[in-house]
């Protein structure tokens, strides 16, 4: 082991230091995620403090080059093609030219990963606009002028929705109804 090391000349101790750092850190990561103990998810807040969060998910789930996967994946990579190019005899340009070329595949395909990962993401919401032309049936009574509580299938998933009569006239449990229109979040029914 001593002849390794004392083998080592400058660029080849930055290789191996590169390799073993990235390694280390890729390999505690996915030992991590492996055992669900990944930083990914949010914490859970005490009662009566909430955070907003973006509902598209484009800040935490878009790529970025500096994450620490693409970091951590150039630099083992890295290393380890340019300790393997210097050990096959090849020049110092060159094992620099192969090394960050290695690093860099590394990190785009890191980032092609994760993109096409984070594309398989849906809110599951249905927005209610969709709900118009719907039937469904009367969850909790519509009282006169007021809302309920309505049962509404669209697309196949049956969904919850507040809802008052198109007339503001009282409907009873159990009344099947059809969606004509919605004010918000609220949708307006008639009896069917």
């Amino acid at each position: 082991m001593d002849g390794f090391f004392s083998d080592l000349s400058g660029l080849k101790l930055v290789y191996l230091i590169c390799a073993v750092i990235g390694g280390v850190v890729v390999l505690i990561r996915f030992v991590l995620q492996a055992f669900g103990a990944d930083s990914g998810d949010a914490p859970d807040l005490p009662d009566g403090l909430d955070v907003d969060a973006d509902a598209s998910g484009d800040a935490d789930a878009s790529f970025t080059l500096l994450s620490v996967h693409t970091i951590t994946s150039f630099l083992f990579l890295f290393g380890l093609v340019g300790l393997a190019m210097t050990y096959q005899g090849s020049g110092v340009y060159w094992s620099l030219l192969a090394a960050t070329a290695a690093g860099c595949a590394s990190a785009w395909l890191i980032g092609l990963l994760y993109r096409m990962l984070f594309s398989l993401q849906s809110s599951g919401t249905i927005p209610t606009a969709r709900t118009v032309g719907c039937r469904g049936k009367v969850y909790l009574t519509i009282p006169e002028n007021g809302a309920g509580v309505v049962l509404v299938t669209v697309d196949s998933r049956q969904r919850e929705y507040d809802a008052r009569a198109q007339d503001n006239g009282r409907i009873p449990t159990d009344t099947l109804v059809e969606v004509v229109e919605t004010q918000g979040s609220v949708l307006v029914v008639k009896p069917v």
